[in-house]
């Protein structure tokens, strides 16, 4: 079983020397032998550092932290976190259409539905993005749904 303290204490000692590498007797008060190879190991597993690990004797000679290994031990998660943000952007065009994809798909009376994409190709920008809103709103109250849907759906 890892030692998550262990190798939170690692990887600070190895950021106190960060940019240089650190030699295994300098973590020697944290973890020796096999119990630092395994440490080692599965930080050079999540690429929290880099690593020399002799294959003969399987001891870990020295070790440096990684920016991902930097990022890990920052409260805000670093670069690391804002990269792994996604953001999603849908032009207007887009946006637009998708309404208009969604009122022609509705059971509505045709006269009703030529109202509805005519307004809805008349709203500007900034009433298109408020309709986006409430629509996100109005979705997420059918999240129980919503997540049934997910467990089910084929991803192809």
């Amino acid at each position: 079983m890892i030692d998550k303290g262990k190798t939170r204490q690692i990887l600070e000692r190895l950021d106190g020397a960060a940019p240089s590498i650190v030699i295994a007797e300098e973590l020697a008060d944290i973890a020796e032998g096999t119990e630092l190879t395994e440490l080692v190991q599965y930080l050079l597993e999540h690429r929290f550092l880099t690593a020399d690990i002799r294959s003969f004797d399987n001891e870990v000679t020295w070790a440096k932290i990684t920016s991902r290994g930097r990022d890990y031990l920052t409260e805000d998660g670093g670069l690391t976190r804002e990269l792994g943000v996604v953001t999603v952007k849908l032009h207007e065009d887009t946006l637009r259409q998708i309404f208009i994809n969604r009122v022609n798909a509705s059971d509505a009376d045709a006269t009703v539905k030529s109202k509805l994409v005519d307004q809805l190709k008349a709203l500007p920008a900034e009433g298109l993005s408020k309709l986006a809103e409430k629509a996100l709103e109005e979705g997420l109250r059918y999240m129980p749904h919503a997540l049934q849907w997910l467990q089910t759906a084929q991803w192809s």
